[in-house]
């Protein structure tokens, strides 16, 4: 199906494709009435906007596919597959709230077992992710959250993240890495096994603060007396313990080159975090500021 100035319109829709491509394949299996069908579905579009209220949207060049049919190992097994890119995106709601990208694009398949245990087994699923140049405003948060880029894959057994940079405010943030075995993990057959880098060239801890949502728990009174208050600090400890997992092997590198906290500037915050069988290891966790070096090293184990 060939498209060119196509648009639709309603009380409250509007919708309009400038010129594009759809195309729909339906294969019948000829002799094996039991094995699933193949229907498969594509689309190459130029521009698209859509608006409904006060929701609008504009993708361009929007390109994806999506697919099910048999699986080579079992024919009456379903496998799906989907992929979608865009040059470019926008959507807002009202005039507060908007997002926009570059360049993204997602690829999924999964491959379904009604016996699976859980969910991740149930579906199988295998992802890939890449968004570039993102930034959305939102009323909840005062400042423009900006994602340069992020991209990642994800299947049960290894979830590999590239990169994911964020800017938020004075703050920036990068998570890298890479963890296996979260499907068995889930199973409780394996151990969760990985290491995640986190990186910052400048974190502004009081801008963050400030940016939190104030709970009713934030806005209560105190308790009357200091000994109320202990009482409850030790209540809510004895409660709420601690507790290292003995099925995790994960690694935390941290690095910040900058940060300002409490009025206070800090260089070179960084170290790593270990968590392996049920002990949790710091290795030489510290920072540098005007008035000292701190550099701590511990041990804790539940």
């Amino acid at each position: 199906l060939n498209l060119t100035s196509v648009s639709y319109i309603t009380d409250s829709l509007q919708a309009a494709i400038n010129q594009g491509q759809l195309t729909a394949q339906l294969d019948m299996p000829k002799n094996e009435t039991g094995t699933i069908p193949t229907i498969a579905l594509r689309f190459n579009l130029d521009d698209v906007q859509a608006s409904m209220d006060t929701i609008a949207a504009h993708v361009v060049h929007p390109v994806g596919t999506a697919s099910v049919r048999a699986t080579h190992r079992n024919p009456n097994a379903q496998r799906l597959t989907a992929s979608f890119s865009a040059d470019e995106m926008q959507a807002s709601m009202g005039e507060k709230t908007s997002v926009q990208t570059g360049a993204v694009s997602i690829e999924a398949t999964t491959r379904y077992n009604k016996d699976g245990e859980n969910i991740f087994f149930k579906w199988n699923p295998r992802l890939r992710f890449d968004l570039h140049d993102a930034v959305a405003q939102t009323p909840a948060i005062p400042v423009k959250v900006a994602v340069p880029q992020m991209k990642f894959s994800y299947s049960n057994r290894d979830f590999t993240i590239d990169t994911s940079r964020i800017v938020l405010g004075q703050s920036d943030f990068n998570l890298s890495g890479n963890v296996k075995n979260f499907g068995r993990w889930t199973q409780h057959k394996d151990t969760l096994v990985g290491v995640l880098n986190f990186t910052s060239s400048n974190t502004d801890v009081d801008e963050l603060l400030t940016l939190l949502p104030k709970t009713e728990e934030d806005t209560a009174s105190a308790p009357a007396t200091q000994a109320e208050s202990e009482q409850e600090t030790a209540d809510s400890t004895e409660a709420h313990p601690f507790l290292v997992p003995k099925t995790v092997n994960l690694t935390l590198n941290t690095r910040i080159a900058n940060a300002h906290a409490l009025n206070q500037d800090l260089k070179n915050l960084g170290g790593s975090l270990v968590v392996r069988d049920g002990t949790a290891y710091l290795d030489q966790m510290g920072f540098v500021c005007e008035a000292a070096k701190l550099q701590l090293s511990a041990i804790y184990k539940t």
